[in-house]
């Protein structure tokens, strides 16, 4: 074990360590509470974890994507970061069977460099985020 469990050593002791790091665990559904329990078991430093979701992780750095990766997702949305981290991110899952999606701070003109990084979907809020509305009204008259 690296020193990103050393908080839950004091909690539990080498032989915890050593007894988390040998268990599995598998989280199914991960709304609600299930992301919160799936965070909570990766961060205690389970040794194999199964999610069983369709959904994506979502991560704001990059120890959140090794802890992600660690955990086995298969899908992770990159939320707010730089060009450089998102770079870093892609390369730091280019040998495991992810998928990378980078969100938040994108703009139409960013786009072509976020691309250059190597995710594999991006989402662009701009084209939502100012679309205008228009009031329908279905309401018929007899003429």
């Amino acid at each position: 074990m690296d020193g990103r469990f050393e908080r839950t050593r004091l909690l539990v002791g080498d032989e915890g360590i050593e007894r988390l790091a040998r268990a599995a665990v598998v989280v199914f559904g991960l709304g609600g509470v299930g992301s919160y329990a799936a965070e909570a078991i990766a961060r205690a430093g389970v040794g194999h974890i199964v999610l069983v979701d369709s959904d994506c992780v979502e991560v704001t750095n990059l120890t959140e994507l090794k802890e992600a990766l660690d955990a086995g997702a298969d899908s992770i949305l990159l939320d707010n970061m730089s060009l450089e981290m998102m770079a870093k991110a892609v390369k730091l899952a280019k040998k495991r069977n992810v998928v990378l999606e980078a969100s938040g701070n994108v703009t139409l003109a960013r786009v072509r460099a976020i691309a250059e990084t190597g995710v594999h979907y991006i989402s662009v809020g701009e084209l939502t985020h100012s679309a205008p509305s228009v009031d329908l009204s279905l309401l018929i008259e007899n003429a």
